[in-house]
């Protein structure tokens, strides 16, 4: 029972702990925790808290208070009002019974979370619908309901009575509002508990729960699509073409204002309208941002486009119905980002700005992404911003094609560099257009990456029919 004051253990002063005892960890705990409660120490909350509970709920809770605060009088202890201490809890619960259900909620969301590969970090990006880097806990329960961690039975206000009692006190030591960092607190387990709950998932039939929701977000619907079949058509033209100018492109960072040895900006391509113009109906496909090797506006802007040759002419209603549906099958927005790199803070003058680095996960393996995203900030990109592409028409480039754009070299930090490889003519030299990029971070942040390109030339495709099979244009 090691004191918090005076780094004593009145335990380990009577000799060390007979071998019977030395498995029973949880009844240790619970004496070290009585023994501090009787010492006046500021009892730890959490786990410690319930531990204490466990033990004194047999005692009545006004005579528990008065009987503690007498003895703390007679001790050289801090005299301060008992409802500021962190074991104020103890004097104001009769046990820890309450506490069982949002324990219970905690532990499935933890499940719910693993199940579907998100980490407590991803999650709360994917919840915080306003990207401001805060919730409320109304936000929070009603973003958590998504995940469905608790039975479909559940009403809503014991709902949100649940999460805000599971949530609600470190909100209060927060502020009123959560952060990523606190969410993941409010998550993460002690090394004890971790490996009960692992070993409880392990052995637990979970056909017994609840499944969780396989698609939380809506998946295009392009599992009976033959992407093969697609390209025997000749409706839609996909072709890569050069943007003069900086018309529709948004910095979204750069180094100005940092100590980086090679200039580096990168740019939002998600407002730009393709080859669209009078007679032409057309859109890009964002397939992440682009880097240009330079602070300012680049002067020409590698970019794949669609144009609809049916709806296009002079003459045409220039109806984007159909375009539209092209783009959802095909290419898809990703279902959420992973942070691939992240630069926390920039080394230099006061313009300088923390830069992440996000990989888009595609809807499924049928689809593949081809660039990257970034944000001045820990806030996660719009996934309505990038655009993946069918993995059946992407060639993997060969690691001599691929050239290393930039370095983080003289910023700090983990180790970065930005590549791409060119899909059409003119991507090499100093005036080499903004193009995508891929990151590799780390040991490997010199090692050629894995890019995925689409064909250099232009190709065409159609929509699927009903039963999946492309409709030929007429």
């Amino acid at each position: 029972s090691l004191d918090s004051l005076t780094e004593d253990s009145p335990l380990d002063a009577a000799g060390p702990l007979p071998d019977a005892a030395a498995g029973q960890h949880h009844q240790l705990e619970c004496a070290a925790e009585v023994l501090r409660f009787l010492d006046c120490s500021m009892c730890a909350r959490g786990r410690g808290g319930g531990a204490l509970l466990r033990a004194l709920r047999p005692t009545d809770l006004e005579a528990r208070r008065w009987w503690w605060l007498d003895v703390r009088a007679c001790r050289r202890r801090p005299q301060g009002p008992w409802e500021q201490l962190p074991m104020a809890e103890v004097f104001l619960k009769q046990d820890e019974f309450g506490d069982l259900a949002c324990k219970a909620l905690l532990s499935r969301l933890r499940w719910v979370l693993a199940k579907q590969g998100l980490s407590p970090a991803d999650a709360f990006r994917r919840l915080n619908a306003s990207k401001s880097g805060t919730m409320t806990l109304q936000e929070l329960a009603a973003g958590l309901a998504l995940f469905r961690p608790t039975p479909c039975g559940l009403q809503p206000p014991r709902w949100a009575a649940l999460v805000e009692a599971a949530f609600g006190p470190l909100c209060s030591e927060s502020g009123s509002s959560l952060t990523v960092e606190v969410f993941k607190a409010g998550l993460a387990l002690a090394a004890p508990e971790a490996a009960l709950e692992a070993a409880t998932a392990e052995d637990a039939d979970t056909a017994a729960l609840p499944a969780p929701d396989p698609t939380p977000w809506p998946l295009p619907a392009v599992s009976s699509v033959d992407l093969s079949s697609a390209l025997a058509g000749s409706r839609f033209r996909v072709r890569w073409y050069t943007l003069k100018g900086a018309r529709g492109l948004a910095c979204v960072w750069s180094t100005e204002g940092t100590v980086a040895e090679r200039p580096l900006s990168i740019w939002d391509t998600s407002g730009t309208k393709g080859e669209s113009g009078l007679t032409q109906l057309g859109a890009n496909v964002p397939l992440g941002h682009v880097a240009s090797a330079g602070v300012q506006a680049p002067e020409r802007t590698e970019l794949l486009g669609i144009t609809d040759q049916r709806q296009s002419g002079l003459f045409r209603r220039h109806d984007p119905d159909d375009l539209r549906r092209l783009l959802d099958t095909f290419f898809p927005h990703p279902v959420r980002f992973r942070r691939a790199w992240a630069l926390q803070h920039a080394i230099g003058r006061s313009k300088a700005r923390p830069l992440c680095l996000w990989e888009p996960v595609p809807p499924s393996d049928d689809f593949a992404a081809a660039g990257f995203a970034a944000s001045a900030g820990d806030a996660e990109p719009r996934t309505d911003s990038v655009r993946c592409v069918p993995k059946a028409w992407t060639t993997v480039a060969s690691l001599e094609a691929a050239a290393r754009l930039w370095t983080d070299a003289g910023m700090g930090g983990c180790r970065a560099s930005l590549w791409h490889a060119g899909s059409g003519p003119g991507m090499a030299g100093a005036a080499a257009p903004a193009t995508y990029f891929v990151v590799r971070t780390g040991a490997e942040a010199a090692q050629s990456p894995e890019v995925r390109l689409l064909p250099p030339e232009q190709f065409f495709v159609d929509l699927p029919g009903p039963e999946g099979v492309s409709q030929s244009s007429v």
